[in-house]
């Protein structure tokens, strides 16, 4: 197992800038649609939800509303967030909590672009 401290908020709401994450190397026959993992990028790390997986390599998305999918190889995943560390408080990555947090997030981001697209259609009237 291996800690990592969070720069930035593309996982948001579920994980913050500041928060120390906890991940634990996991073969990749083990990852699941949904899972939090810890890949390497260029000379940086990045924390995203992983939304596909293929036989070469995986597409992963942060969590924040705008977010485009990445194209991670197979060979960069370092492993699985399991915990997350804030202001004392210890939180366990639970199957159920990944997938909670991940269905409330599509839920937000869909309402979003209503919203976004209502606000749209309302200005083009004319009258």
């Amino acid at each position: 197992m291996k800690s990592y401290k969070v720069e930035g908020n593309c996982m948001s709401p579920l994980i913050r800038n500041g928060d120390i994450v906890i991940g634990a190397e996991t073969p990749v026959k083990a990852l699941r649609r949904g899972n939090i993992v810890i890949c390497r990028q260029a000379d940086k790390f990045i924390i995203h939800r992983l939304i596909r997986i293929n036989s070469d390599a995986v597409f992963t998305l942060g969590d924040a509303f705008g977010q485009t999918p990445e194209k991670i190889r197979i060979t960069d995943i370092l492993g699985k967030v399991i915990t997350v560390l804030r202001h004392n408080n210890h939180y366990k990555l639970t199957r159920f909590n990944e997938l909670m947090s991940w269905s409330m997030v599509r839920t937000k981001n869909v309402i979003k672009k209503l919203l976004r697209y209502n606000r749209n259609e309302e200005t083009k009237i004319t009258l």
